[in-house]
């Protein structure tokens, strides 16, 4: 399923395996609410489709109409965002405890597919570790020492175009302590 823009109207379309064709969707509505409307006519079948995004995925109900019968079933749809799109250098913002701290976070992607992440900051940099990038999801970790407790840190963030926001978890094993923080990146180049 793609969807577009275009001046102040939503547009769209719905490839189906089962017909091996491309479907146009009809009126297609989005609300303040974030749910997203739309309806596809296949051959006899009529379905409305009616979903609430939440991040890069859509969860809801389908009306299918056929034969003078109607049918409901579920639907999940996940963004999906390429690879490529995430590499480039990005500005980081961490908020932690009420203080904001910038950095650079540096996304490559390499001939296999697989993504590196850098975090410049000052004159310090950190490489992170299981860098992955599933339904529009971007998960990477660390570990480190700090004052002598060592410390792991998961960062998960939702990429949307040109932006990237979520949370990441700090864990001090040791100390007994998992805290979580707001961090946000939004691409420089």
């Amino acid at each position: 399923m793609t969807i577009t823009k275009t001046e102040d109207k939503l547009e769209g379309s719905y490839y189906s395996p089962r017909i091996d064709q491309t479907l146009d969707l009809r009126d297609v509505k989005l609300d303040a609410e974030n749910t997203l409307q739309f309806n596809v006519d296949i051959e006899d079948v009529k379905v409305a489709y009616r979903g609430k995004i939440e991040g890069n995925k859509i969860v809801g109900s389908a009306q299918i109409f056929r034969q003078g019968r109607q049918f409901e079933a579920t639907f999940t749809a996940s963004r999906k965002v390429e690879t490529d799109s995430v590499s480039g250098t990005w500005e980081m913002e961490t908020v932690m405890r009420g203080n904001t701290s910038q950095s650079i976070l540096l996304l490559a992607v390499a001939n296999d597919g697989k993504i590196s992440a850098i975090r410049k900051s000052n004159e310090n940099a950190v490489e992170f570790d299981d860098v992955e990038l599933v339904d529009g999801v971007l998960t990477f970790s660390t570990k480190g020492n700090r004052r002598g407790y060592d410390y792991t840190a998961h960062y998960k963030g939702d990429v949307e175009g040109d932006k990237i926001e979520g949370e990441f978890v700090i864990s001090v094993e040791a100390a007994g302590l998992t805290r979580k923080f707001a961090w946000s990146a939004k691409k420089a180049d």
